[in-house]
């Protein structure tokens, strides 16, 4: 939980211009030994140096970012195996999920995949997590970074769990085993809805019902936002 709460927040405790190695500094030292009498040159010299500084802090930044993205999707995707066996599955079961370093240019079966956006949704419903102890609106964030990395992942289908799409998984869940506050969820279910807000206007596989009318019945707030989006798609 706490590598997930530290991955929902943009960490702006320090400077990344503070956090250049020495190393990065050697072609300064260069310069600095061999000064130029030509102040324009100084300047050039000075500028250059500022530009490698930043690309150099740039860098370094999406590296960290890249190395707390994948960490999280192996906790996710740990966390999401083991709620598994203590949850009644509505599909057939999936035992050959890819983790997040198995290779991507096996995918001949299509429930090979692991659905990140799928697996946190399910984490979101589960209430034996303790999720309502992050950062506020921590959930949300992560879901949120998210749909910047992997908005395709909204519209799939699960085929590990019914072949549910994201709203779905949510809608079918009882939202009383989400412990999250009303504001934070409603945000969620809008997020869902803005990335893929077909699933809640189309039938469900098993008995025909709409998927929203589902998410109503199991009580999540969500009335207002199928109005808007009804009467946007209208418009």
């Amino acid at each position: 939980i706490e590598i997930v709460d530290a991955f929902a927040i943009d960490d702006n405790r320090s400077n990344p211009m503070q956090q250049i190695d020495d190393e990065s500094n050697e072609d300064d030292d260069y310069f600095s030994d061999h000064e130029n009498t030509n102040p324009n040159h100084s300047d050039q010299v000075q500028g250059s140096s500022a530009s490698r500084q930043q690309l150099n802090a740039l860098e370094r930044k999406q590296q960290r970012q890249e190395r707390r993205w994948q960490k999280f999707l192996h906790i996710l995707y740990a966390t999401d195996k083991a709620l598994t066996s203590i949850r009644p599955t509505t599909g057939p079961a999936c035992a050959a999920a890819k983790t997040p370093l198995s290779d991507s240019n096996n995918e001949s079966s299509p429930s090979s995949r692991f659905r990140p956006v799928h697996a946190w949704i399910r984490c979101i419903t589960s209430p034996y997590l303790g999720l309502q102890h992050c950062r506020p609106y921590g959930c949300w964030s992560v879901l949120r970074v998210m749909g910047q990395r992997i908005p395709s992942e909204f519209k799939a289908r699960d085929e590990c769990d019914g072949g549910r799409t994201a709203f779905q998984t949510m809608a079918e869940s009882p939202s009383k085993n989400c412990c999250l506050c009303l504001e934070e969820i409603r945000d969620v279910m809008e997020c869902l809805m803005d990335a893929d807000h077909r699933s809640a206007f189309s039938p469900r596989n098993s008995d025909g019902r709409l998927i929203g009318h589902v998410a109503l019945e199991n009580g999540w707030p969500c009335r207002d936002l199928f109005e808007r989006k009804t009467s946007a798609s209208c418009a």
